[in-house]
């Protein structure tokens, strides 16, 4: 079975590389892509995913006249569903956790990284 799913874009496109840099500011944010565990790089995936679904529509939402239907006088269904998405992924950021995390290193590479090299 073929599922590309948000691999699909075009990568020289503009959205490809904003999607690029928010994954690489949130790896870097949780300490670093190599020091996750399969399940966070999926949860970060999924909160790339939302965060590129939350911009589509509030693209569309913020250039509409008003976002309460005239006719039956509530928010617009687009509005509820971003809401829910964007529930979504804070729960998602929540389960990685909401705080920077300094990206871990070894010993010898804090070693080569003192000035004057290894002791």
């Amino acid at each position: 079975m073929k599922h590309k799913g948000i691999r699909a874009i075009d990568q020289r496109s503009q959205l490809a590389l904003w999607i690029k840099k928010q994954r690489r500011e949130l790896f870097a944010d949780l300490g670093g892509e190599e020091s996750l565990s399969s399940q966070q790089r999926k949860l970060v995936e999924d909160v790339i995913k939302r965060l590129v679904m939350i911009e589509t529509l509030d693209n569309w939402i913020f250039r509409q006249p008003s976002i309460i239907n005239g006719r039956t006088r509530s928010l617009h269904p687009l509005v509820l569903q971003r809401m829910s998405i964007a529930d979504g992924m804070v729960r998602c950021l929540e389960k990685l956790g909401l705080e920077k995390k300094a990206k871990a290193i070894s010993l010898a590479d804090y070693l080569n990284n003192q000035p004057g090299g290894q002791p």
